[in-house]
């Protein structure tokens, strides 16, 4: 990525409001090299399940990525990254899994 992509997210990042993540969030963000950037991104552009206890997930797969690709945003880096939100709309976990079924399935 060019040093103004990177600019883009990080401006991204300040606009944005403070995203609440859980202990157990953060250490899965560093050990998957997540950055608050990518997670904004998914949010943005990602396929949302609903799971049990209110909880919500996002999801980047292959078609979310064509579309966006369509409408020149590159979500490669993204790809096959989601994000599981408490009823309360903190953070508890980034998975990486190249199938969306696991999004459904995750807190079983």
């Amino acid at each position: 990525m060019n040093t103004a992509g990177k600019q883009k997210d990080k401006e991204a990042v300040a606009d944005a409001e403070p995203l609440r993540w859980s202990r157990h969030a953060r250490q899965r963000k560093q050990q998957r090299g997540v950055c608050e950037a990518d997670v904004l991104l998914v949010l943005e552009w990602g396929r949302v399940f609903r799971q049990r206890d209110g909880r919500e997930a996002c999801f980047v797969g292959r078609k979310e990525a064509l579309q966006a690709e369509k409408q020149g945003v590159n979500l490669q880096r993204v790809q096959n990254l989601g994000i599981v939100m408490g009823d309360d709309g903190g953070i508890i976990t980034t998975i990486r899994s190249s199938d969306c079924r696991r999004m459904r399935r995750w807190g079983r």
